[in-house]
């Protein structure tokens, strides 16, 4: 476990080149692993650990997540490869839905340039590609006038035709798309999903409770993610659940999501995969993570989409 300090990153903390580099939990960052034991915890840095199973002290810890966010005192973890199956979110489009569960329907996301939209963007590497319109026209004020299908700008035209308050304010054209397309998770959009007595970021859990509940059989993606059991086998039903898209939008920023793909050969999470979120889009259909790079909203058995447990978690 030897440390080797050869920097410092973006965020300010020691780049380390070892294996298995524990790191204090009060200084745990995006990207770093969590291994358990029981109810002992040991954070491992990001792109340094070695194995599923780590020995330290003569204790053996098993990789339990990844962190890929913060909020509200909690470390957003994110589950192993392992967790990760394919389901419908429901058996059918006209399910018994549980009562006071929240839809939010199309166009209500909120993008940073004030503008509303399906699609918002949620992993800039992937929304890039997808922006390939011809039209080279401008706004006068740098901003987009509507959604992508009326994006002014490609990559290819931006540094010759944006004008020089654009540059001037994004300075590249990865910039622009990321701050101007990317969600705002303003409450009351499918991104700050909220419901009565029920916080951002405790939506997740509630809503995946609320239809395993109404029906383990009915609703697929959240039965896989609420009766997940951890690596160790022991946590109980309702430990993880289905991502809100709060918390996907969080998971697919590409900061975050390069940090939790450096351990890419124990715990990866791929953004050119449909993702299921547990937030209804309508009566019959819930919203998800497009492989794009976008958010949507398909029919609840229109497809089996990619589901991964999340979880929170005290550090200390």
């Amino acid at each position: 476990m030897g440390l080797s300090v050869t920097g410092f990153d973006a965020n300010g903390r020691i780049t380390p080149k070892g294996t298995n580099i524990v790191i204090p939990p009060e200084s745990a960052g995006i990207g770093d692993l969590i291994y358990k034991s029981g109810s002992t915890i040991k954070v491992i840095g990001r792109g340094t650990a070695s194995a599923s199973s780590i020995t330290i002290g003569g204790t053996t810890y098993t990789l339990y997540g990844c962190i890929y966010g913060f909020s509200s005192g909690f470390a957003m973890i994110v589950a192993p490869n392992g967790a990760e199956t394919s389901a419908y979110w429901a058996t059918s489009n006209s399910p018994t839905l549980p009562d006071g569960t929240p839809a939010y329907g199309g166009s209500t996301p909120l993008m940073r340039n004030g503008k509303k939209h399906t699609y918002v963007q949620m992993n800039t590497a992937r929304n890039e590609s997808y922006i390939t319109k011809n039209d080279v026209s401008q706004p006068t004020d740098g901003l987009l006038t509507s959604a992508y299908q009326s994006t002014p700008l490609t990559a290819a035209t931006f540094a010759a035709s944006a004008n020089a308050e654009t540059k001037n304010r994004f300075g590249s054209w990865e910039e622009y798309i990321r701050q101007t397309l990317r969600v705002n998770g303003a409450p009351g959009t499918p991104f700050g999903a909220v419901a009565a007595g029920v916080k951002v970021h405790e939506f997740g859990r509630w809503m995946t409770k609320k239809l395993y509940a109404q029906s383990s059989s009915v609703f697929p993606a959240a039965k896989a993610c609420y009766e997940y059991t951890g690596a160790l086998g022991t946590d109980a039903a309702g430990t993880w659940w289905l991502p809100s898209m709060y918390e996907l939008a969080e998971l697919m920023i590409d900061a975050h999501l390069n940090k939790v793909n450096e351990n890419s050969s124990l715990l990866s999470v791929s953004n050119s995969v449909d993702r299921w979120s547990c937030v209804r889009y309508s009566s019959g259909s819930a919203w998800f993570y497009l492989n794009a790079g976008m958010s949507n909203g398909s029919g609840f058995a229109g497809a089996q989409l990619a589901v991964r447990p999340v979880t929170l978690l005290k550090l200390s």
